[in-house]
Protein backbone atom coordinates (compact mmCIF):
# COMPACT_ATOMS: atom_id res chain seq x y z
CA UNK A 1 0.00 0.00 0.00
CA UNK A 2 1.60 3.38 -0.78
CA UNK A 3 0.88 6.48 1.10
CA UNK A 4 0.25 9.87 -0.66
CA UNK A 5 3.37 11.70 1.03
CA UNK A 6 4.97 13.82 -1.19
CA UNK A 7 8.84 13.62 -1.07
CA UNK A 8 10.87 16.11 -1.98
CA UNK A 9 13.40 15.45 -5.12
CA UNK A 10 17.56 15.00 -3.26
CA UNK A 11 18.98 17.03 -5.33
CA UNK A 12 16.93 19.63 -4.32
CA UNK A 13 17.85 18.96 -0.53
CA UNK A 14 21.27 19.13 -1.30
CA UNK A 15 21.91 22.16 -3.04
CA UNK A 16 19.73 24.18 -0.30
CA UNK A 17 22.26 22.24 2.23
CA UNK A 18 25.20 23.57 0.59
CA UNK A 19 23.62 27.08 0.66
CA UNK A 20 22.94 27.30 4.07
CA UNK A 21 26.14 25.38 5.38
CA UNK A 22 27.21 28.97 6.94
CA UNK A 23 23.94 29.88 8.73
CA UNK A 24 22.11 29.23 11.98
CA UNK A 25 22.34 25.14 12.90
CA UNK A 26 18.98 25.43 13.40
CA UNK A 27 18.40 26.55 9.45
CA UNK A 28 20.38 23.64 8.38
CA UNK A 29 17.55 21.01 8.78
CA UNK A 30 17.45 19.34 4.63
CA UNK A 31 13.77 18.49 6.06
CA UNK A 32 13.08 22.48 6.71
CA UNK A 33 11.09 24.89 4.91
CA UNK A 34 11.21 22.33 1.81
CA UNK A 35 9.99 19.71 3.35
CA UNK A 36 6.13 21.30 3.80
CA UNK A 37 6.50 23.05 0.15
CA UNK A 38 6.67 19.32 -1.30
CA UNK A 39 3.95 18.14 0.85
CA UNK A 40 1.75 20.91 -0.26
CA UNK A 41 2.05 19.66 -4.12
CA UNK A 42 0.35 16.62 -2.74
CA UNK A 43 2.86 14.20 -4.71
CA UNK A 44 2.47 10.75 -3.18
CA UNK A 45 5.47 9.18 -2.31
CA UNK A 46 6.06 5.10 -1.95
CA UNK A 47 7.41 3.23 1.20
CA UNK A 48 10.81 3.11 -0.77
CA UNK A 49 11.14 6.41 -1.05
CA UNK A 50 10.47 7.20 2.23
CA UNK A 51 13.30 5.22 3.28
CA UNK A 52 15.14 6.85 0.39
CA UNK A 53 13.94 10.05 2.90
CA UNK A 54 15.69 8.72 6.37
CA UNK A 55 19.08 7.87 4.06
CA UNK A 56 19.10 11.28 3.38
CA UNK A 57 18.05 11.95 7.41
CA UNK A 58 21.53 9.83 7.87
CA UNK A 59 23.92 11.81 5.62
CA UNK A 60 23.22 14.81 7.33
CA UNK A 61 23.70 13.25 10.67
CA UNK A 62 27.70 12.85 9.89
CA UNK A 63 28.35 16.28 8.53
CA UNK A 64 26.95 17.63 12.24
CA UNK A 65 29.73 15.33 13.57
CA UNK A 66 32.57 16.93 11.18
CA UNK A 67 31.46 20.14 12.51
CA UNK A 68 31.79 19.47 16.48
CA UNK A 69 35.22 18.17 15.58
CA UNK A 70 36.56 21.29 14.04
CA UNK A 71 35.05 23.10 16.50
CA UNK A 72 37.59 20.88 19.06
CA UNK A 73 40.84 22.25 17.41
CA UNK A 74 40.35 25.54 18.66
CA UNK A 75 40.39 24.62 22.12
CA UNK A 76 43.67 22.41 21.67
CA UNK A 77 45.24 25.68 20.01
CA UNK A 78 44.63 27.75 23.26
CA UNK A 79 45.98 24.53 25.15
CA UNK A 80 49.59 24.77 23.50
CA UNK A 81 49.33 28.22 23.86
CA UNK A 82 49.05 28.22 27.25
CA UNK A 83 51.93 25.75 27.53
CA UNK A 84 54.48 27.60 25.70
CA UNK A 85 53.57 30.61 28.03
CA UNK A 86 54.30 28.84 31.21
CA UNK A 87 57.50 27.41 30.36
CA UNK A 88 58.76 30.60 29.50
CA UNK A 89 57.47 32.20 32.98
CA UNK A 90 59.52 28.94 34.55
CA UNK A 91 62.31 29.94 32.75
CA UNK A 92 62.13 33.77 33.52
CA UNK A 93 61.45 32.83 37.39
CA UNK A 94 64.68 30.90 37.32
CA UNK A 95 66.96 32.88 35.66
CA UNK A 96 65.36 35.86 38.15
CA UNK A 97 66.60 33.75 40.86
CA UNK A 98 70.03 33.68 40.27
CA UNK A 99 69.72 36.69 39.31
CA UNK A 100 69.21 37.68 42.88
CA UNK A 101 71.65 36.01 44.22
CA UNK A 102 74.59 36.88 42.37
CA UNK A 103 73.21 40.25 43.17
CA UNK A 104 73.16 39.64 46.96
CA UNK A 105 77.05 37.86 47.05
CA UNK A 106 78.31 40.96 44.77
CA UNK A 107 76.61 43.31 47.48
CA UNK A 108 77.89 41.17 50.26
CA UNK A 109 81.41 39.79 49.57
CA UNK A 110 83.20 42.44 51.35
CA UNK A 111 81.33 42.17 54.47
CA UNK A 112 81.68 38.30 54.47
CA UNK A 113 85.54 38.63 54.04
CA UNK A 114 85.84 40.99 56.93
CA UNK A 115 84.02 38.80 59.15
CA UNK A 116 85.83 35.83 58.45
CA UNK A 117 89.06 37.73 58.62
CA UNK A 118 87.86 39.19 61.83
CA UNK A 119 88.00 35.37 63.60
CA UNK A 120 91.36 35.30 62.85
CA UNK A 121 93.29 37.38 65.46
CA UNK A 122 96.29 39.18 64.20
CA UNK A 123 98.89 40.97 65.81
CA UNK A 124 100.49 44.63 64.58
CA UNK A 125 104.14 45.22 65.13
CA UNK A 126 105.25 48.50 64.49
CA UNK A 127 108.45 48.90 63.19
CA UNK A 128 110.91 51.64 64.68
CA UNK A 129 112.56 53.24 61.98
CA UNK A 130 116.49 54.03 62.18
CA UNK A 131 117.43 55.95 65.25
CA UNK A 132 113.68 56.28 66.56
CA UNK A 133 113.35 55.61 70.44
CA UNK A 134 111.12 53.09 71.58
CA UNK A 135 107.69 54.54 73.39
CA UNK A 136 107.55 54.16 77.25
CA UNK A 137 105.47 50.82 78.83
CA UNK A 138 103.34 52.47 81.39
CA UNK A 139 100.68 50.64 83.35
CA UNK A 140 98.02 53.48 82.69
CA UNK A 141 97.76 52.56 79.03
CA UNK A 142 96.57 48.52 80.60
CA UNK A 143 94.48 49.93 82.70
CA UNK A 144 90.85 49.04 82.11
CA UNK A 145 88.82 51.66 80.32
CA UNK A 146 85.81 51.74 83.20
CA UNK A 147 88.97 52.91 85.30
CA UNK A 148 90.76 56.09 85.56
CA UNK A 149 94.41 56.76 87.26
CA UNK A 150 93.48 57.87 90.13
CA UNK A 151 91.30 54.56 90.43
CA UNK A 152 87.97 56.07 90.62
CA UNK A 153 85.20 54.37 87.73
CA UNK A 154 82.95 55.49 85.86
CA UNK A 155 80.37 56.59 88.18
CA UNK A 156 82.84 58.74 90.00
CA UNK A 157 83.51 55.94 92.59
CA UNK A 158 86.94 54.99 94.34
CA UNK A 159 87.93 51.50 93.86
CA UNK A 160 88.88 49.81 97.14
CA UNK A 161 89.47 46.74 98.81
CA UNK A 162 87.97 45.30 101.34
CA UNK A 163 89.33 45.65 104.62
CA UNK A 164 88.44 42.22 105.22
CA UNK A 165 90.48 40.75 102.44
CA UNK A 166 93.06 42.39 102.63
CA UNK A 167 93.49 40.95 106.55
CA UNK A 168 92.55 37.85 105.73
CA UNK A 169 94.57 37.64 102.43
CA UNK A 170 98.01 35.65 102.73
CA UNK A 171 101.57 37.64 101.78
CA UNK A 172 102.83 37.59 98.19
CA UNK A 173 105.21 35.73 99.35
CA UNK A 174 103.98 32.48 101.26
CA UNK A 175 107.38 31.88 102.67
CA UNK A 176 108.17 35.37 103.83
CA UNK A 177 108.39 34.96 107.67
CA UNK A 178 108.09 31.23 107.57
CA UNK A 179 111.05 29.91 105.87
CA UNK A 180 114.81 31.10 106.84
CA UNK A 181 116.22 31.88 103.55
CA UNK A 182 120.07 30.11 104.82
CA UNK A 183 117.79 27.07 105.35
CA UNK A 184 116.84 26.83 101.83
CA UNK A 185 118.64 25.73 98.41
CA UNK A 186 116.80 27.50 95.75
CA UNK A 187 116.14 25.31 93.13
CA UNK A 188 113.83 25.41 89.05
CA UNK A 189 111.41 23.28 90.96
CA UNK A 190 111.48 24.63 94.21
CA UNK A 191 113.19 24.88 97.37
CA UNK A 192 114.78 22.59 99.05
CA UNK A 193 116.04 22.37 102.75
CA UNK A 194 119.77 22.77 103.42
CA UNK A 195 121.99 22.62 106.85
CA UNK A 196 123.19 26.37 107.07
CA UNK A 197 126.70 27.52 106.80
CA UNK A 198 127.16 27.70 110.40
CA UNK A 199 125.15 24.41 110.99
CA UNK A 200 121.51 25.36 112.06
CA UNK A 201 119.21 22.66 110.71
CA UNK A 202 115.81 23.12 109.74
CA UNK A 203 114.33 20.54 112.48
CA UNK A 204 115.27 22.45 115.05
CA UNK A 205 114.90 26.13 113.44
CA UNK A 206 111.36 25.67 112.46
CA UNK A 207 110.55 23.57 115.88
CA UNK A 208 107.51 24.78 118.17
CA UNK A 209 108.46 26.50 121.26
CA UNK A 210 108.57 23.45 124.38
CA UNK A 211 109.88 23.65 127.82
CA UNK A 212 112.36 21.42 127.74
CA UNK A 213 113.06 21.67 131.33
CA UNK A 214 109.39 19.86 132.07
CA UNK A 215 109.89 16.71 133.80
CA UNK A 216 106.53 15.65 133.30
CA UNK A 217 105.70 12.61 130.56
CA UNK A 218 105.58 13.75 126.86
CA UNK A 219 103.26 12.85 124.20
CA UNK A 220 102.69 14.37 120.77
CA UNK A 221 99.88 13.67 119.17
CA UNK A 222 100.25 14.19 114.91
CA UNK A 223 97.30 15.03 112.73
CA UNK A 224 97.93 13.95 108.86
CA UNK A 225 96.94 13.59 105.64
CA UNK A 226 95.94 17.42 105.75
CA UNK A 227 95.87 20.22 102.66
CA UNK A 228 93.42 17.25 100.49
CA UNK A 229 90.35 19.21 101.74
CA UNK A 230 90.10 22.74 102.80
CA UNK A 231 87.29 22.30 104.86
CA UNK A 232 88.78 19.55 106.34
CA UNK A 233 91.84 21.48 107.22
CA UNK A 234 90.02 24.62 108.21
CA UNK A 235 88.56 22.70 110.64
CA UNK A 236 91.27 21.08 111.99
CA UNK A 237 93.30 24.52 112.31
CA UNK A 238 90.04 25.88 114.17
CA UNK A 239 89.68 23.26 116.59
CA UNK A 240 93.49 22.01 117.91
CA UNK A 241 95.63 23.83 119.84
CA UNK A 242 98.99 24.93 118.38
CA UNK A 243 100.71 21.72 120.47
CA UNK A 244 99.30 19.16 118.28
CA UNK A 245 101.54 18.64 115.11
CA UNK A 246 100.04 18.49 111.52
CA UNK A 247 101.64 16.84 108.72
CA UNK A 248 99.93 17.60 105.24
CA UNK A 249 99.75 15.23 102.26
CA UNK A 250 102.92 16.11 99.58
CA UNK A 251 100.07 16.50 97.02
CA UNK A 252 98.18 18.71 98.51
CA UNK A 253 97.11 21.77 96.80
CA UNK A 254 98.55 25.60 97.55
CA UNK A 255 100.52 23.51 100.40
CA UNK A 256 102.99 26.41 101.43
CA UNK A 257 99.98 28.46 102.10
CA UNK A 258 98.34 25.32 104.35
CA UNK A 259 102.04 25.27 106.29
CA UNK A 260 102.48 28.81 106.23
CA UNK A 261 98.82 29.13 108.30
CA UNK A 262 99.68 26.47 110.49
CA UNK A 263 102.90 27.90 111.27
CA UNK A 264 101.65 31.30 112.24
CA UNK A 265 98.87 29.50 114.79
CA UNK A 266 101.75 27.92 116.44
CA UNK A 267 101.67 24.34 115.16
CA UNK A 268 104.66 22.17 114.24
CA UNK A 269 104.62 20.76 110.99
CA UNK A 270 105.43 18.17 109.05
CA UNK A 271 105.04 16.35 105.34
CA UNK A 272 103.59 12.99 104.24
CA UNK A 273 106.06 11.05 102.90
CA UNK A 274 104.56 7.84 100.91
CA UNK A 275 106.11 4.44 101.18
CA UNK A 276 105.31 1.04 99.20
CA UNK A 277 102.82 -0.42 101.24
CA UNK A 278 102.14 -4.47 101.40
CA UNK A 279 99.68 -5.29 98.19
CA UNK A 280 101.11 -2.82 96.20
CA UNK A 281 99.52 -1.72 93.32
CA UNK A 282 96.43 -2.72 95.09
CA UNK A 283 97.06 -0.58 97.62
CA UNK A 284 98.66 2.78 96.59
CA UNK A 285 99.90 5.40 98.56
CA UNK A 286 100.01 7.82 95.05
CA UNK A 287 102.05 10.00 93.71
CA UNK A 288 106.24 10.08 94.53
CA UNK A 289 106.06 6.89 96.33
CA UNK A 290 109.32 5.52 97.52
CA UNK A 291 109.30 1.76 95.99
CA UNK A 292 111.39 -1.66 96.66
CA UNK A 293 111.30 -1.72 92.79
CA UNK A 294 112.69 1.73 92.17
CA UNK A 295 116.50 2.06 91.38
CA UNK A 296 118.09 4.61 94.31
CA UNK A 297 118.46 7.09 92.23
CA UNK A 298 114.93 7.03 91.36
CA UNK A 299 113.63 6.93 94.58
CA UNK A 300 116.10 9.85 95.70
CA UNK A 301 114.50 12.38 92.88
CA UNK A 302 111.03 11.29 94.31
CA UNK A 303 112.10 12.13 97.55
CA UNK A 304 113.68 15.39 96.62
CA UNK A 305 109.90 15.75 94.98
CA UNK A 306 108.40 16.11 98.01
CA UNK A 307 110.68 18.43 99.95
CA UNK A 308 110.32 20.73 97.26
CA UNK A 309 106.54 21.24 97.49
CA UNK A 310 107.37 23.95 100.42
CA UNK A 311 109.01 24.96 102.99
CA UNK A 312 108.88 25.51 106.68
CA UNK A 313 108.53 21.89 107.89
CA UNK A 314 111.01 19.95 110.37
CA UNK A 315 110.87 16.79 108.88
CA UNK A 316 108.81 14.09 106.82
CA UNK A 317 106.29 11.38 108.80
CA UNK A 318 106.13 8.49 106.34
CA UNK A 319 102.60 6.68 105.88
CA UNK A 320 101.86 2.99 104.71
CA UNK A 321 105.51 2.22 103.53
CA UNK A 322 104.76 -1.80 105.34
CA UNK A 323 106.79 -3.14 102.33
CA UNK A 324 109.65 -0.34 101.79
CA UNK A 325 110.41 0.59 105.84
CA UNK A 326 111.09 -3.36 106.03
CA UNK A 327 113.84 -3.08 103.22
CA UNK A 328 116.99 -1.70 104.73
CA UNK A 329 119.00 -1.49 101.10
CA UNK A 330 115.95 1.15 99.37
CA UNK A 331 115.52 2.50 103.09
CA UNK A 332 118.81 3.48 104.13
CA UNK A 333 120.00 6.54 101.37
CA UNK A 334 116.23 8.00 102.38
CA UNK A 335 117.22 8.66 106.04
CA UNK A 336 120.82 9.30 104.91
CA UNK A 337 119.74 12.04 102.30
CA UNK A 338 117.27 13.32 105.20
CA UNK A 339 120.03 13.55 107.72
CA UNK A 340 122.37 15.75 104.92
CA UNK A 341 119.31 18.06 104.96
CA UNK A 342 119.11 18.66 108.42
CA UNK A 343 115.13 17.26 108.63
CA UNK A 344 113.67 14.88 111.09
CA UNK A 345 112.14 11.68 110.39
CA UNK A 346 108.67 10.38 112.09
CA UNK A 347 108.63 6.42 111.18
CA UNK A 348 104.20 5.76 110.98
CA UNK A 349 105.20 2.41 111.75
CA UNK A 350 102.49 0.51 110.06
CA UNK A 351 104.22 -2.40 110.36
CA UNK A 352 106.04 -3.88 113.94
CA UNK A 353 108.73 -4.98 111.54
CA UNK A 354 110.41 -0.96 110.07
CA UNK A 355 113.72 -0.89 110.53
CA UNK A 356 113.58 3.03 110.06
CA UNK A 357 113.61 4.15 113.54
CA UNK A 358 117.07 1.42 113.91
CA UNK A 359 118.67 2.70 111.07
CA UNK A 360 118.10 6.10 111.66
CA UNK A 361 119.61 5.76 114.74
CA UNK A 362 123.10 3.83 112.97
CA UNK A 363 123.31 7.08 111.33
CA UNK A 364 122.13 9.86 114.08
CA UNK A 365 119.37 11.33 112.29
CA UNK A 366 116.75 12.60 114.74
CA UNK A 367 114.01 10.51 114.96
CA UNK A 368 110.50 9.09 115.78
CA UNK A 369 107.92 6.78 115.59
CA UNK A 370 104.22 6.24 115.86
CA UNK A 371 103.29 4.08 119.30
CA UNK A 372 98.91 4.12 118.50
CA UNK A 373 96.79 4.73 115.31
CA UNK A 374 94.06 6.98 117.07
CA UNK A 375 91.42 6.21 114.81
CA UNK A 376 92.21 2.93 112.91
CA UNK A 377 88.96 2.40 113.33
CA UNK A 378 87.03 5.37 113.67
CA UNK A 379 84.18 4.85 116.14
CA UNK A 380 83.88 6.40 119.50
CA UNK A 381 84.54 3.22 121.40
CA UNK A 382 87.24 2.85 119.90
CA UNK A 383 88.76 5.82 119.75
CA UNK A 384 88.07 6.50 123.51
CA UNK A 385 90.52 3.06 123.67
CA UNK A 386 93.41 4.35 121.99
CA UNK A 387 93.47 7.27 123.84
CA UNK A 388 93.38 5.48 126.93
CA UNK A 389 96.42 2.91 125.87
CA UNK A 390 98.38 6.23 125.00
CA UNK A 391 98.32 7.43 128.37
CA UNK A 392 99.14 4.53 130.33
CA UNK A 393 101.91 3.90 127.58
CA UNK A 394 102.82 7.34 128.19
CA UNK A 395 103.54 7.05 131.61
CA UNK A 396 104.99 4.06 131.40
CA UNK A 397 107.76 5.04 128.62
CA UNK A 398 107.86 8.79 129.58
CA UNK A 399 107.62 9.45 125.75
CA UNK A 400 104.70 8.34 123.36
CA UNK A 401 103.19 9.44 119.69
CA UNK A 402 99.59 9.04 118.42
CA UNK A 403 98.79 9.19 114.90
CA UNK A 404 94.97 10.26 114.18
CA UNK A 405 93.18 11.21 110.45
CA UNK A 406 91.29 14.33 110.54
CA UNK A 407 88.15 12.77 110.76
CA UNK A 408 85.08 14.53 112.53
CA UNK A 409 84.74 12.17 114.91
CA UNK A 410 88.25 12.40 116.02
CA UNK A 411 88.69 16.02 116.00
CA UNK A 412 85.36 15.92 118.51
CA UNK A 413 87.34 13.71 120.68
CA UNK A 414 90.47 15.17 120.48
CA UNK A 415 89.19 18.44 121.47
CA UNK A 416 87.09 17.17 124.27
CA UNK A 417 90.56 14.84 125.56
CA UNK A 418 93.70 17.20 125.01
CA UNK A 419 92.55 19.41 127.75
CA UNK A 420 92.43 16.48 130.30
CA UNK A 421 96.14 15.68 130.14
CA UNK A 422 97.54 18.37 132.23
CA UNK A 423 95.18 17.18 135.18
CA UNK A 424 96.72 13.46 134.42
CA UNK A 425 100.55 14.51 134.90
CA UNK A 426 101.18 14.47 131.04
CA UNK A 427 102.59 17.30 128.72
CA UNK A 428 101.19 18.02 125.48
CA UNK A 429 104.35 18.51 123.40
CA UNK A 430 105.00 19.01 119.36
CA UNK A 431 106.81 15.95 117.72
CA UNK A 432 110.16 17.41 117.80
CA UNK A 433 110.58 17.20 122.19
CA UNK A 434 110.08 13.82 121.26
CA UNK A 435 113.11 13.19 118.50
CA UNK A 436 115.35 10.42 119.93
CA UNK A 437 113.41 10.01 123.42
CA UNK A 438 111.62 6.98 122.23
CA UNK A 439 113.32 3.35 123.53
CA UNK A 440 113.95 1.23 120.28
CA UNK A 441 112.98 -1.70 122.36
Amino acid sequence: MKLPIPIPSLSGLLGRFRKRGGEDPEDQDPLGDDLDEDIGDGEPISEDAALDGDGAAGVASDDDLDGDASAEKPKRRWGRIAAIVGGILGVLLVLGGLGAVVGWLAVNAEHATMAREALHPTVSVDVLAEGEPAPENSSRDSMPATMAADGRTETGETMTEDPKAQKDAPPSDPLAGVVDPALVEQTDDGPLPKISGDGRQAWVEYSAPFDKTDRRPRLAIIVGNLGLSPGTTEAVLDALPPEVTLSFSSIAPDLQDWIARARRKGHEVLIDLPMEPDGFPRSDPGRNTLLTSASEVENLNRLEGVMKRAGGYVGLLTTMGSAFTVNAESLSPVLQTLKERGLLYVDGRYTSRTMGPELASQIQLPRAYNNRFIDATPSLRAINGRLTELEEITKINRFAVGLAQPYPVTLDRLTAWLPTLKGKGIALAPISAIADKQSLR
